[in-house]
């Protein structure tokens, strides 16, 4: 193989495969992890390294190095850099920086382990537009049953048959509860994972993932009983949480996710599948588990049109298309208010 654009030949781009001849497989672009003073030391390093499962190679024995010291370099993927360094620290190993790299010629360069997230906004304004979002629902509810008696509230202006008829009660339906209970833990419940969502997805993501949620979770309750009167902010939560393992998915798929957090995802869907899919409460009212199923599916589907905030390049688009959702989430929310004061 030959030299590239006549630069110093130790500093050549270098393809590095496992046994070379056929069948051979690249490493991908191979970063320094550890430097030692003789390339045996770098043998034993590179021999608890694959012990870990982490493929390595000393420098000194690339075909077209030519060593410019006595001391030698272990090299690893990029992508598992971050792994060996704290097998290297568990085994009270220096390690190195990234003074030397050996990109890939044929492969893309592959994503490295860890990655920083991008700033949230201020975590005490998305609390305040959560907070604010949550008790424009309570006093709007409070008012109408100050107005109309709490019984007739829900009848009024919840979701139910025929609903294709009165459409709007699917955005009214999601804003109202049946008691203190009810409203306490769905509010709770939206605060907690909107205040997050408000950061990663933005106002106008969070704000018509909730609404398109409670909208296909409510109204599949209706057409599959259409006795009932449906009502409360769940399928809406269970939207945000769709949205929410939509957009660790998309982490996922940029970056190799902490072991942490992947228990922590998994911890959190498996946490609330229990409430989501328990079809009666503790006094015996029933819970619209389908509602709650569609509306994770729906938040989980909105989140290709309103991604993560994740790659800075992206940016741009994501603030875009949030002015989009805000302007959607608004204007359905009008359109259901204008409907209950027109045929409520």
């Amino acid at each position: 193989m030959g030299s590239l654009s006549g630069a110093p030949a130790w500093w050549e781009p270098k393809r590095v495969t496992t046994p070379a001849g056929e069948g051979a497989t690249s490493l991908g672009t191979m970063v320094p992890v550890h430097t030692a003073r003789a390339a045996t030391e770098a043998r034993l390093v590179v021999e608890i390294l694959e012990g870990h499962a982490i493929p390595a190679v000393v420098d000194r024995d690339l075909a077209l190095y030519v060593p410019q010291t006595d001391g030698a370099q272990v090299l690893v993927p990029s992508s598992q850099l971050g792994q060996a360094i704290l097998i290297l620290r568990s085994h009270d190993l220096p390690t190195a920086g990234p003074a030397l790299v050996v990109p890939e010629l044929l492969e893309p360069e592959e994503p490295p382990l860890l990655q920083p997230l991008p700033e949230p906004a201020p975590a005490s304004g998305r609390l305040s537009v959560a907070l604010l979002a949550i008790g424009g629902g309570v006093l709007g509810q409070r008012l109408l049953e100050v107005a109309l008696a709490p019984g007739r509230v829900s009848a009024r202006f919840g979701a139910r048959m025929p609903i294709f008829e009165q459409p709007w009660r699917l955005i009214t339906g999601g804003f109202l509860h049946s008691g203190i209970d009810h409203m306490v833990s769905n509010a709770l419940f939206g605060l907690l994972i909107g205040v997050v969502l408000f950061g990663t997805h933005l106002y106008g993501g969070t704000m018509v993932a909730w609404l398109i949620a409670s909208i296909a979770g409510l109204g599949l309750e209706c057409l599959m009983s259409p006795e009932a009167t449906v009502i409360g902010a769940s399928a809406g939560n269970y939207g945000l949480v769709g949205l929410w393992v939509h957009g660790q998915l998309e982490r996922s798929r940029i970056v190799t996710l902490p072991r942490r957090e992947q228990l922590r995802t998994v911890g959190v869907v498996m946490l609330l599948v229990p409430g989501a899919l328990t079809p009666f409460s503790s006094t015996g009212s029933r819970i619209a588990v389908l509602a709650h199923v569609v509306g994770f599916v729906a938040g989980f589907f909105v989140g290709t049109w309103f991604p993560r905030r994740l790659d800075p390049s992206g940016f741009p688009k994501i603030e875009r298309r949030n002015r989009v959702g805000l302007g959607i989430a608004t204007t359905l929310v009008g359109l259901g208010i204008l409907g209950a004061t027109l045929y409520g």
